[in-house]
């Protein structure tokens, strides 16, 4: 079952391009076992770092953090360029657009935030919309994922994938999907939220095999 680490960090406007420096040096993340590919860049709204790392089960991320992260996290000094730092781990429920994984050559992502979810089966089967005709067929699209929060199983994580930050304004604009609302299903879940990313391919890191993402 694929698992997507994701990390959120506050960073200071002065302290970005030494963010960005330190996060270039995860590359040493491709020799580990089970690891699936890392990308991340910047809110676009905001001077905030989102980084997601993806690997083969929950048993393959416990053993890079009691073995390898420390190495390479105190090697590349990134303790000291941001102000906060939140992590989350979610699996992957369903691929419901795009079965290659193809992460590392930039775009944007769209990261949305469903919280309160009282019943998986009717929240899952509302986003299989993203399947319809319409979508897969918009211009720039490359992928649709759904993911569950590993412990709060009422939170679910949509990760959309762009060609570029123009495609998903196009899509806006002709308002081909729409996520449920709170307002419009009120018995699936109570809260949403976004945000988009802006991946940077310097802070790509691809595996050094193949590995399939497995859904639960």
């Amino acid at each position: 079952m694929t698992i997507a680490k994701l990390i959120i960090c506050g960073v200071d406007d002065n302290k970005k391009d030494d963010f960005s420096t330190s996060q270039c040096s995860w590359h040493q993340l491709s020799n580990c076992e089970g690891f699936c590919g890392q990308a991340g860049g910047w809110d676009i709204s905001s001077s905030t770092a989102t980084i997601l790392g993806f690997w083969a089960s929950q048993a393959h991320v416990d053993e890079f953090m009691k073995t390898t992260h420390d190495e390479i996290f105190e090697h590349n000094k990134q303790q000291g360029t941001y102000n906060n730092c939140a992590v989350n781990y979610y699996k992957l429920m369903s691929t419901t657009l795009g079965v290659n994984v193809d992460i590392f050559h930039g775009g944007l992502l769209s990261i949305t935030h469903c919280s309160g979810v009282s019943s998986m089966d009717p929240f899952t089967q509302e986003q299989q919309i993203m399947c319809n005709p319409q979508l897969s067929q918009q211009l720039g699209i490359l992928s649709a994922r759904i993911w569950r929060h590993i412990t709060l199983e009422d939170n679910y994580m949509l990760v959309t994938h762009w060609v570029s930050k123009q495609a998903h304004e196009q899509y806006l604009k002709g308002q081909l999907f729409t996520l449920r609302s709170p307002t419009s299903s009120p018995d699936c879940l109570e809260t949403i939220s976004s945000s988009i990313i802006e991946l940077e391919t310097l802070w790509s890191v691809a595996p050094n095999k193949s590995i399939n993402w497995k859904a639960q």
